[in-house]
């Protein structure tokens, strides 16, 4: 789906996005409603932003790469050239 999305700064720290050029990001309520608003009254941020967050997802978080990536951490190799997992991603998931 090309749509934009509108993230608050807690989450997109998790995903493998980059702020503000994937997908808007805002910090408070007042500026997540202000993002929402903004994006169908001007199209062409929205068609940026819907186009810049597929792109996204298409390359980092698509079946083919989670398989690599997971392939990568079972057989101890290093992660796939050109997608590294996410700062402290296998840490986490290694918490009890």
């Amino acid at each position: 789906m090309r749509v934009p999305v509108v993230a608050s700064a807690a989450a997109v720290k998790d995903i493998d996005a980059i702020p503000d050029r994937d997908l808007p990001v805002a910090s408070d309520s007042e500026s997540f409603c202000k993002a929402i608003v903004t994006l169908p009254r001007s199209p062409t941020v929205g068609e940026r932003f819907a186009a810049a967050g597929l792109a996204c997802v298409e390359l980092h978080h698509n079946w083919d790469i989670q398989q690599r990536r997971l392939e990568s951490v079972v057989v101890g190799e290093p992660p796939v050239s050109g997608v590294a997992p996410r700062p402290g991603a296998l840490q986490a998931e290694r918490r009890p």
